[in-house]
């Protein structure tokens, strides 16, 4: 049977796309619509298939059939146009159907046929669902149970009839009725899985579980406690105080205070009225200490710190600080133990010792000096270490590195003393009459009013002794410049002054570690929005000199194009920093 419906816009897009490639005059023929239903007829709860496979028989692949179904014939099609052969339906409501399939070319020629499918009334059970507000509270909770989301093909919801098991006990604490919302409040705190039971009018019926969390917590307390004792050995007395703590919104509720000293729920004290609370810890390790605070109705908050315990006598920690990492024979190497600490030891109660060159035997003439001023007189790599130790006789070491090159520059060493106790140490060098910082700077400015802050490569904390850090423009200028007191970010002017006083012959090698300048330049990379890149290739340095555009002077050098030169770039990368002497 023909209909005289006009071709759908997705078929008439498809045709045009069609005749620009094709030409379809030897592809044209007529579709032919038939079709397969299983069963013949049933009910409304009967799931019907639908099977169009013969109807795409005659389909080519340059003119193909398209299908679509209309399940009562009601002039509008239920299904979109698919290639698809095998559907399914459900008639919920009783009655006699007249189930069209169009079969369609891409051309446009059509065929529709029709199948006729009884229903009779079914029945199918509800099913049943509900949720509880909230799903999680104490024993003084009224939970709302609410299952007026069930659902039934038969049935409307005030047809249906509930019954609840709050507990999960498989024993029904209400009748069936008619109300799908229903409170409960609970007498213990557990884990109850909850049971609701669903019935229709035909007696048919579903049920369905959800957990509710039962518990003793009241969110409105808060556990507080501090310790008195830090660090704390295993003969210390360790003093606890959770004075602190209260009830929001009631500061003279009557609390009671329980204590657990391991985590472990053996509880030491329990229910005290005192909110202080002592004891001796005899292990060593990082311990949970555990504080409930209940409330004059029994309920509770728990709050857990971690305390650590040492032996009596902890070994000192030795930290050596290289002041200049690099030099030449000339330089003067400045090392210290100043960062060392102990526990229990005072500072000068520690006795310092000194291997300069690691054969194994400590230099005697500088024992207890927690600094040292020394040259060595070869080129070379010299592993130092430093050993300290404490009255009681245990000891640490910490070792580093001394690198001396072959360079002829006169050097030197600048402090850095802005906000530290011991200051940051740089190793110089002088070329021409301007003296240059030999290592990156490692300056990190006050968190809390810098306008900046300091990037590391990667993430890579443990390279910034080594690489510095990288730094925006905008630390160039201000308060917080990477450079201290009598040092300045280099302009253009001072890098083409360095590279005319190195002389025309300088290569790259002579600009990076080792290398006869004594500067010690490292390809650092940058970093940028699109990421980080670039460590071990080429290293870029913001000069103080802009153009009149917006733009910045950079120094450029590139160890794999050879490149030494000016750049000019935005104001865009982290960079790092080398500093002139005014």
């Amino acid at each position: 049977m023909k209909i005289g419906m006009s071709i759908p816009l997705v078929l008439t897009m498809a045709l045009i796309a069609f005749g620009c490639h094709t030409k379809p005059g030897n592809m044209d023929y007529q579709p032919d619509s038939e079709f397969i239903m299983t069963p013949d007829s049933g009910s409304t709860i009967t799931i019907f298939h639908f099977d169009a496979s013969s109807s795409l028989v005659a389909s080519q692949e340059e003119n193909p059939v398209f299908l679509r179904w209309d399940w009562n014939s009601d002039g509008n099609w239920d299904q979109m146009y698919t290639t698809g052969a095998v559907m399914t339906h459900r008639f919920f409501q009783k009655g006699t159907y007249s189930v069209a399939l169009e079969a369609a070319t891409l051309l446009g020629k059509r065929d529709t046929s029709y199948l006729t499918v009884k229903v009779i009334q079914g029945y199918s059970p509800p099913r049943a669902a509900f949720m509880v507000t909230p799903d999680s509270a104490n024993i003084f909770t009224h939970f709302l149970f609410d299952a007026s989301g069930t659902k039934d093909d038969e049935d409307s919801i005030d047809q249906l009839q509930f019954r609840w098991d709050f507990d999960g006990d498989l024993s029904w604490d209400t009748d069936f009725s008619a109300e799908p919302v229903i409170q409960y409040t609970f007498v213990d705190s557990q884990l109850y899985p909850s049971r609701l039971e669903v019935k229709d009018p035909q007696g048919m019926t579903d049920t369905v579980v959800f957990n509710v969390t039962v518990t003793r917590f009241n969110d409105r307390i808060v556990p507080i406690f501090q310790s008195e004792c830090w660090p704390c050995t295993f003969e210390d007395t360790i003093h606890l105080d959770a004075s602190q703590s209260y009830i929001k919104g009631d500061p003279g509720a009557r609390i009671t205070y329980s204590w657990d000293v391991f985590n472990d729920n053996q509880w030491e004290i329990e229910n005290s009225s005192s909110p202080f609370f002592s004891c001796i810890i005899p292990l060593e390790g990082v311990h949970g200490i555990k504080l409930r605070v209940t409330d004059p109705d029994g309920l509770y908050m728990d709050t857990i710190q971690e305390i650590e315990t040492f032996p009596f006598n902890t070994p000192p920690v030795a930290v050596l600080t290289l002041g200049n990492r690099y030099g030449n024979p000339s330089t003067t190497f400045y090392l210290h133990a100043r960062l060392s600490w102990d526990r229990e030891d005072g500072y000068y109660d520690r006795k310092i010792q000194w291997d300069l060159n690691n054969d194994g035997e400590w230099d005697t003439v500088y024992d207890n000096q927690y600094e040292i001023w020394t040259h060595f007189d070869q080129p070379g790599d010299y592993p130092v270490v430093l050993m300290v130790t404490d009255t009681r006789g245990k000891s640490s070491v910490d070792y580093d590195t001394v690198r001396v090159f072959n360079g002829t520059h006169t050097t030197g060493l600048m402090e850095d003393r802005r906000g530290r106790s011991v200051p940051e140490y740089y190793g110089t060098v002088k070329i021409g009459n301007t003296w240059w910082t030999q290592s990156n700077s490692r300056y990190v400015p006050p968190p809390t009013s810098s306008p900046y802050t300091p990037d590391i490569y990667k993430g890579q904390s443990d390279s910034v002794n080594k690489y510095g850090y990288l730094y925006p423009y905008v630390a160039l200028s201000g308060r917080f410049v990477p450079c201290p007191t009598g040092w300045r970010i280099p302009t253009l002017d001072d890098w083409n002054r360095l590279m005319a006083d190195l002389g025309p012959d300088t290569k790259i090698s002579d600009l990076l570690l080792g290398g006869s300048s004594d500067l010690h330049l490292l390809l650092t990379g940058y970093h940028d929005p699109q990421g980080y890149r670039g460590r071990g290739r080429f290293v870029n340095y913001y000069t103080s000199t802009n153009t009149n555009t917006g733009q910045t002077h950079l120094w450029y050098v590139d160890k794999l194009l050879n490149k030494n030169m000016s750049v000019v770039a935005g104001r865009i990368y982290y960079l790092p920093v080398r500093c002139v002497k005014n």
